[in-house]
Parts: C-alpha cells; structure tokens; sequence
C-alpha cells in the first residue's frame, strides 16, 4: 500500500513539472543545467519567496543570475542571450504557481501566481 502512495505523489510531480517546464518553454526560457536545473529553480524561488522577500525581489535575483552568472538564457539563433526581465518574471510566477501557490509567502503578497 505504502508503494502505491509514493506512486501517486511521483506522477503528481511529474504532472507539475512538466506544466512548470512547458510554461518556460514558451517563453524561450533555458537553464545551462536543462531542465532540472530549472525544476530546482522553481523550487528555489519557493523557497525564497516570504513575506518579507516579494517576488519582485526574487525575480531581480532570477534576472541577475542570468545577466552576470549565465545561469538561465534564452536563445536566438544559436546565441544564449541573458533573460529579459518579464522572462525572469515568468520564471518566478510559473515556479510559484505550480509549486507553493498557498505558501505564506504567495499568501502574504497574493499575486496571481500561474502562467
């Protein structure tokens, strides 16, 4: 019984992340580590996300590990190009959305949170 639990649980995260992932993919968005680096991502921005850290905040971190670090890119042609800031911005909404959407963080800034 406890197997069949598990399984559940795995299918639902595999449900969300591919949500979370096909939201990315349509704005372009990319990480050098592919997508479980972006799946890490999301769950990063969760964990960043308070009431005392907005996601405006947490995007301008998503936009600067972009811009200086290289970190999450988006594509033109065959250059990686830094993320723009409503990429970054998509990337922040869509990993709330999708992973902590009644967290306190979301609750206390109450922003529509889905891609």
């Amino acid at each position: 019984m406890p197997l069949a639990l598990l399984s559940i649980g795995v299918a639902h995260a595999d449900t969300d992340d591919d949500a979370y992932l096909n939201a990315l993919s349509g704005h372009n968005i990319q990480s050098i580590g592919g997508p479980g680096d972006l799946i890490d991502a999301g769950h990063q921005v969760c964990g960043f996300l308070s009431p005392s850290v907005s996601p405006a905040m947490v995007t301008n971190y998503v936009l600067r590990a972009s811009v200086n670090g290289g970190r999450f890119f988006t594509t033109f042609g065959s250059a990686h190009n830094p993320l723009t800031n409503s990429q970054a911005g998509v990337l922040v909404t869509s990993a709330i959305g999708t992973y902590c959407p009644n967290s306190p963080g979301a609750e206390h800034w109450r922003a529509p949170f889905s891609e």
